[in-house]
């Protein structure tokens, strides 16, 4: 390459379409990687928001929790949905709701209660409390048996006067009609008697599983989640019982709806939230960087658009104009008819087969002397006098004289000229504006 060549214009001086290239190639790579990175988070990452926990509920891994449970059902194709927001609301006449182990207070109290009105729903009342393990925080480290109080506010917002017993050691029960035997530590147990409960599973009388109707459906009470828990659901039997619960309660082609929002995890829609957790993350940060990029790229863009151009009209005279036009931006008006001076005079000389090598004032004398041997009047020697002694010649003036330059040549060349109406300028010209011969 020259030293003249030009240089290659750079990426931000280049352009695709109405942006510059570099903008167009930096959003293009904002959006492959938002993309594949939504994909790895999609099937190698959480993807679905779960928070992390180790107590008594569906999210959670530990001992005490019900995510073993949840995906058992899962894996036997029974629908599940897991509900952080409005549960109550959500169960109908065709799901089964799952409250299990709610914490207890007067703000959820009246929640509870309010199962006795759903057409089906099961209650599981709490039991454990655990201890995180903190070489794992995803575990508990210990296990202790919850105050007896806090089952019972459970059971009693929605049956008074219920009593809870507690059994010390280990209890097998027998489920035939849930297809196995059942193994408990320290089991927990609803004492009946006055309180409307119908047992469906017990033991010496104390009910494990019982039933309460009402007026709107059927609330079933299960007094002791080891039956279902991540720890328990491998004794023995257990997990064909709890599954085999379940199917009997479930409503045929139902959903089964785990609450959580009695454990502190309502969540109420918002889609700022949503967008802040994967799979939805990237593609928002996708979107803000592209918006960045899209700004910083029209900053230079700002301001009043050009005025639209007029269209050229078509024909012979808007290109003389236009070239007229170049010309006199390229050179002035004295160099412009220099020029078609000289153009003439060779044309002239080339026309009437001259004598070549002669200069300006030798070509005018010599075609001076052609035209009075034809009887012509129009001379060109003045002409080129007038136009020395000019001195600076301006756009008016020059066109003047280019205007006598071309009568002249017309007159020598073919003997004919073009003048105005009532003016006569040479012998056999027609007069009157039309042209003639000589």
């Amino acid at each position: 390459m020259t030293a003249t060549a030009a240089k290659r214009p750079g990426l931000r001086g280049s352009s695709a379409g109405p942006f510059p290239l570099i903008t167009l190639i930096l959003v293009i790579v904002i959006g492959v990687g938002a993309f594949f990175t939504a994909t790895y988070l999609e099937m190698f990452g959480n993807g679905d928001g779960e928070p992390l926990t180790n107590q008594h509920n569906v999210y959670s891994r530990s001992a005490i929790g019900h995510r073993a449970f949840a995906a058992a059902l899962r894996n036997l194709d029974i629908p599940v949905q897991v509900s952080r927001f409005q549960s109550l609301e959500r169960a109908g006449s065709g799901s089964l709701l799952l409250m299990i182990e709610p914490d207890f207070s007067p703000e959820t109290g009246p929640q509870i209660g309010k199962l006795r009105d759903l057409p089906q729903a099961l209650l599981v009342l709490p039991k454990w409390a655990g201890f995180t393990d903190f070489k794992k925080p995803i575990w508990v480290g210990r296990m202790d048996l919850l105050p007896e109080d806090e089952p019972k506010s459970v059971l009693r917002a929605v049956l008074r006067d219920a009593v809870i017993q507690r059994d010390t050691g280990s209890a097998e029960i027998d489920a035939p009609h849930f297809g196995g035997t059942i193994s408990l530590a320290d089991p927990q147990y609803i004492l009946a008697g006055s309180v409307p409960i119908e047992p469906i599973l017990t033991n010496a009388g104390k009910i494990l599983l019982g039933a309460v109707k009402s007026g709107s459906g059927t609330l079933w009470i299960l007094s002791d989640p080891d039956l279902l828990s991540n720890a328990g659901i491998d004794e023995m039997d257990n997990g064909v019982v709890a599954i085999s619960v379940i199917d009997a309660l479930l409503p045929k082609g139902g959903t089964v709806i785990f609450d959580e929002t009695l454990h502190g995890f309502e969540q109420r829609p918002n889609l700022m939230r949503t967008l802040l957790n994967p799979p939805f993350l990237p593609i928002l940060i996708a979107i803000i960087v592209t918006a960045f990029v899209l700004a910083w790229a029209g900053i230079a863009r700002f301001g009043a658009p050009h005025p639209e151009t007029e269209g050229l009209a078509a024909g012979k005279l808007t290109l003389v104009k236009s070239a007229a036009k170049l010309l006199q931006f390229g050179t002035s008006a004295g160099n412009l008819l220099s020029s078609y001076r000289r153009l003439a005079l060779s044309d002239a000389m080339n026309e009437l087969h001259g004598p070549n090598g002669l200069d300006e004032a030798a070509q005018a004398a010599w075609l001076d002397r052609a035209a009075a041997h034809r009887g012509l009047d129009l001379r060109v020697a003045p002409v080129l006098e007038r136009i020395s002694q000019s001195g600076r010649i301006d756009a008016t003036r020059a066109l003047r004289f280019a205007h006598e330059l071309y009568r002249w040549k017309q007159e020598i060349v073919h003997g004919t000229v073009v003048v105005p109406r009532g003016r006569r300028f040479a012998r056999g010209v027609t007069v009157d504006g039309a042209q003639g011969q000589r």
